[in-house]
């Protein structure tokens, strides 16, 4: 319901779950970039990151694949990251999404498999 959105506590506990989500996000691509032996700091990181993701969520291509290996690319090269790793970065990031978000698969099937919701 759009009354949800007036009231300014549920307002501030949005932003502040959605801010938590990015801050998780950045974590994980920071922990990445360290898993292959490149330091960067994260605050740094962080202004590269956001523009990465901000990009990959384009509907311009599947999952953002592509978009976000290319952003990273050069995004990161700003930082003085090798290419390479820029790539590698990006593609396990991807990765790491498609794992954790692969479950939603069989409740998205088992949902519109379900004789109950077929007449909704």
């Amino acid at each position: 319901s759009t009354n949800v959105l007036k009231t300014p506590y549920t307002l501030v506990v949005i932003f502040l779950f959605s801010l938590l989500g990015h801050i998780n996000l950045l974590v994980i691509f920071t922990l990445l970039a360290l898993s292959l032996g490149i330091k960067l700091n994260i605050f740094d990181l962080s202004y590269i990151f956001f523009i990465i993701f901000l990009f990959s969520q384009l509907p311009i291509s599947i999952g953002g694949w592509g978009i976000r290996e290319t952003s990273a690319v050069s995004g990161l090269a700003v930082l003085g990251v090798h290419p390479d790793n820029s790539f590698a970065i990006s593609t396990l990031f991807g990765l790491v999404f498609l794992i954790t978000y692969s479950p939603e698969i069989f409740l998205i099937y088992k949902d519109v498999h379900d004789p109950l919701l077929r007449n909704l």
